[in-house]
This record gives C-alpha cells, sequence and structure tokens, in this order.
C-alpha cells in the first residue's frame, strides 16, 4: 500500500474528524450494550472528571492527523 501524503490541512481535519466520530460511535455502542448505561447516562458521564479527560483524550486523538500534516508537509 502506498502512502500518500496529506496536501491540505482541511483534509487532515476532515480524516481527525472522522476518527473522532467512529470512537465517539463505537464508545456509546459499548456503554450502551456491556455497561447497560443509556445515551443520556454516557452523556453526562462526560460532565464528571474522569468522562472529560477521556473526552480530551479523544480530541487529541483527533488532532493527530493534523499534527502529522503539519509536521510533514515541505517548508517554504
Amino acid at each position: 500500500m502506498a502512502r500518500r501524503p496529506l496536501e491540505r490541512a482541511s483534509a487532515a481535519l476532515a480524516m481527525g474528524l472522522l476518527a473522532f466520530v467512529l470512537l465517539i460511535v463505537a464508545e456509546a455502542a459499548l456503554a450502551v450494550l456491556l455497561a447497560g448505561q443509556g445515551i443520556g447516562q454516557w452523556l453526562a458521564g462526560m460532565a464528571h472528571p474522569a468522562g472529560a479527560l477521556g473526552l480530551a483524550g479523544q480530541i487529541v486523538f483527533a488532532l493527530v492527523p493534523l499534527a502529522v500534516w503539519r509536521s510533514t508537509r515541505p517548508r517554504g
């Protein structure tokens, strides 16, 4: 598989947004299916320190493609 660099910041942001949405959907599904929580309970958990820290980590995860794009783009 050939690796093609991202040409624009918007492409990196779109990639990160897609990854974030997939991660949130998976987390919500696991909360409902395995933990027996409702979506409202799961969202309310984001207001607690552990939930907020987890959400912050997921946002950082979503910004990784932008950070890679910034570090690999040609200078000049």
